[in-house]
């Protein structure tokens, strides 16, 4: 069987591309035509070579991966590590679906597969199809969150008083370390001090306007999360504030994403 190069190089580049900017729309970050089609062209040269030169190693899963983390940076720019791995996680997504379209009209039609027109247009129209497909479900993701409220009330008990917070769900909270969510709470009073003074602690780092910060995380058992329709009693690792999270002082607790999810072994009553 003969494996024409040029046929290689321009097939990926076109996927790619493809990918890349399916990627990128869906995360609606901010679309660069320009690095896409350099980061597809230094993808697809490096399918290339490793077909001419037969080197097996570059067709490892981590280099692979190196490969990806590589483009996606080049292709977005992102200037946070949010933004980052938003982009890298819906790549591999697109990439999925994208393929799997592929393959399932490929064998509807039979399709030969030399580079030609009808194999362009397959891309081109996967590219359609994750887009709506991903973005319909991003949209349906989003309208769920909007459909529940964002504020809850939760209730703490230290040293045998009930503080009750305002707690505002932040999807872009999920710190889990020592096998419980964090949450970030403001300071009420000097007496919430001396009422966790004694309980168990880890730390965790924060980052705020480019300064890494180490703070301590209480354990704290027995917190209750209420909203209208329901209840949870939780463990949680608590950081304590003394300063206002809100500027507009809708809530003084950040409550952290796993809530919401309620992976965090929580009992939902």
């Amino acid at each position: 069987m003969t494996i024409y190069l040029e046929y290689i190089f321009l097939e990926n580049l076109i996927m790619d591309f493809v990918v890349l900017k399916e990627t990128i729309e869906i995360a609606k970050v901010n679309l660069n035509n320009k690095r896409i089609m350099l980061a597809s062209l230094i993808s697809s040269t490096y399918v290339v070579v490793m077909f001419y030169f037969r080197l097996e190693r570059l067709n490892y899963v981590v280099t692979k991966l190196l490969l990806a983390i590589c483009i996606i940076y080049i292709s977005v720019k992102p200037k946070t590590m949010k933004i980052y791995s938003k982009c890298f996680v819906l790549f591999f997504l697109v990439s999925i679906i994208n393929v799997g379209t592929y393959i399932v009209i490929s064998n509807i039609f039979n399709m030969s597969n030399e580079l030609g027109l009808e194999k362009a247009f397959v891309y081109i129209f996967t590219y359609f199809v994750g887009k709506t497909f991903l973005g319909g479900l991003w949209r349906i993701y989003r309208t769920e969150i909007n459909k529940n409220e964002l504020n809850y009330t939760v209730k703490i008990n230290i040293g045998g008083k009930i503080y009750t917070y305002t707690g505002f769900l932040d999807t872009g909270n999920t710190v889990y370390s020592h096998g419980v969510p964090v949450i970030f709470a403001e300071l009420l009073d000097e007496k919430m001090l001396k009422g966790i003074e004694n309980k168990p602690y880890f730390n965790v780092k924060t980052v705020t306007l480019g300064n890494v910060c180490t703070k301590k995380a209480y354990i704290l058992e027995g917190i209750k999360i209420s909203s209208k329709t329901k209840e949870w009693i939780v463990n949680a690792g608590v950081v304590f504030e003394d300063r206002q999270l809100s500027k507009q002082n809708n809530y003084n607790m950040i409550l952290n994403y796993i809530l919401y999810t309620e992976s965090m072994g929580g009992i939902e009553i």
